[in-house]
């Protein structure tokens, strides 16, 4: 790892640690964006270990200070979960942007990871789609259970196919070989039968 990869990180990890938001694990409370930078990393890491500098500060930047944009500060519905995502991701990118800077990256450089964050050409810009796969791959293997609770089952097949459109054919197959709950694996079976 360069130093400026680990300066860049340390500073994505120092700001999430303010994460007002947390997580149980193992008994302990960790702050959200924390704990979900880490998932993010330790999936590019298993699946994608020759990831280049840029993609590993975009995946650890996936969900930076995210709670400093609340999602009820936008209307109900799709229209409003779309501007808030797009607020998010413009704020991340900046984010980087300063971060990038502080530890000496070059403008290009500082531009194609802001260009990652936010999921630009995602399936014409591989970095960009990766990305994405690590997000959806974490969501299942993490976020999915939970999420899972408060909806219903054709609701969660929709919410499934969504996701498995985002995804490469390699998120595909990696995601293939998760072992999830039976429920939710019914689940995904379900989503990709209809």
């Amino acid at each position: 790892m360069t130093e400026q990869l680990n300066q860049t990180l340390t500073a994505i990890d120092a700001i999430n640690e303010q994460d007002p938001n947390t997580l149980e694990v193992n008994g302990e409370a960790r702050p959200k964006s924390l704990l979900y930078g880490h998932q993010m990393t330790e999936v590019l890491n298993a699946y994608w270990p020759n990831a280049n500098e840029y993609l590993q500060i975009a995946v650890r930047a996936q969900h930076v200070k995210r709670w400093a944009i609340a999602r009820d500060e936008y209307e109900l519905g799709k229209k409003g979960y779309l501007a808030w995502r797009k607020a998010l991701a413009v704020m991340h990118a900046e984010i980087v942007v300063e971060l990038m800077e502080k530890s000496g990256y070059n403008d290009d450089e500082i531009q194609q990871t802001a260009s990652i964050v936010r999921k630009e050409k995602l399936k014409s810009n591989a970095d960009s789609q990766t990305l994405e796969d690590v997000a959806c791959l974490v969501f299942l293997m993490h976020y999915f259970n939970d999420f899972a609770t408060k909806y219903d089952d054709d609701k969660l097949v929709d919410i499934v196919q969504k996701t498995w459109r985002k995804m490469s054919e390699q998120g595909h197959e990696i995601a293939l070989s998760l072992t999830l709950p039976a429920h939710l694996a019914a689940i995904v079976g379900k989503a990709l039968q209809a």
